[in-house]
């Protein structure tokens, strides 16, 4: 059957200008899906850099962090040998006030 309808359009002469039709028609719908391909391209081109660029500042964000850190570690380790030393002359004033306290015996 649809070769006797194709060959009744063919003699019409009606069979060339619906197969150019339909040829541009996948053409431009050919064009049109590959201008959309390249614009989702680069869109997604776009969003990888941003969160490219969030990742490199979340990166630097934590090196400082950690570096702040280090830096609390070691001023509260002074502060620790400092305390341990005040700790000590406070038992050594608290020591020798205590001796002068002490009546001397004859």
């Amino acid at each position: 059957m649809p070769e006797t309808v194709a060959s009744e359009l063919l003699k019409i002469g009606i069979l060339g200008p619906v197969l150019v039709a339909a040829l541009w028609f996948i053409y431009k719908l050919y064009v049109d899906l590959r201008e959309a391909e390249k614009s989702r391209v680069k869109d997604i081109e776009s969003i990888v850099d941003k969160l490219m660029l969030t990742n490199q500042r979340w990166q630097e964000a934590f090196t400082a962090h950690s570096e702040v850190v280090k830096s609390n570690s070691a001023v509260l380790a002074e502060v620790r040998e400092t305390m341990k030393d005040m700790e000590e002359l406070l038992l050594e004033v608290s020591r020798q006030g205590q001796e002068r306290r002490q009546p001397v015996r004859r």
